[in-house]
């Protein structure tokens, strides 16, 4: 990243990100409310002309991709449950150069703050609060195909587990085994039961399943 950029990164985005409760410097931002851990992050292009940003979200009683407990105030956005990348409506994937001068770098800056303050802000938000949207995701919907109700891009798999998780922390755990089943469906009739995702699926849907 020039130093151009991020002295504007730092002055533009950090700033307008701690006004609505972020807090973190440099390219990793955070918020918490209640069980819901919130996280912005710019990843630098491994060419070094551009970036792009990640924006993550977690909730504090699922396990890490890790499997470990999270800490709201250390985890990163690749251990986060949900993740997507921010981008102009319309796009699944943008990346902003940093420019060859200043003003082409604040030209730049200026564009990802309007789209942080455009998408990711209206995303965050929708997501503040638990359960939430989550109230409204059903088997049936996973079972459909359909996952755009999910704050993230997932597998079928991972998002029936995160939903089985997520409605066994809510005690409704015939809801739990019904969206675990849905995620073991997805992984068809000759997945390793014992391994990974279909151990943590078997087990919610068992004969005392909502434990995992």
């Amino acid at each position: 990243m020039t130093p151009e950029f991020r002295s504007r990164l730092k002055e533009k985005l950090a700033s307008l990100l701690r006004d609505v409760g972020f807090s973190g410097s440099g390219v990793t931002f955070r918020r918490q409310s209640d069980e819901v851990i919130q996280l912005l992050h710019v990843q630098g292009s491994r060419y070094g002309d551009s970036c792009c940003v990640n924006l993550a979200l977690h909730l504090t009683f699922l396990p890490t991709a890790r499997g470990d407990a999270p800490d709201p105030r250390k985890i990163t956005e690749s251990l986060c449950e949900f993740r997507k990348r921010l981008a102009p409506d319309g796009q699944s994937d943008f990346w902003w150069n940093y420019g060859g001068d200043e003003r082409e770098a604040a030209r730049s800056l200026e564009s990802l703050v309007d789209v942080t303050r455009q998408v990711a802000f209206p995303y965050f938000e929708r997501f503040r609060k638990f359960p939430g949207p989550f109230e409204g995701i059903t088997p049936e919907i996973l079972a459909s195909g359909d996952f755009r109700m999910l704050p993230g891009d997932v597998t079928a798999a991972r998002g029936a587990l995160a939903m089985a998780r997520i409605a066994t922390h809510l005690r409704r755990l015939e809801q739990a085994r019904a969206f675990a089943e849905v995620g073991l469906a997805s992984l068809g009739p000759n997945a390793m039961l014992g391994v990974g995702i279909a151990r943590e699926l078997a087990a919610i849907s068992g004969p005392s399943g909502g434990t995992a």
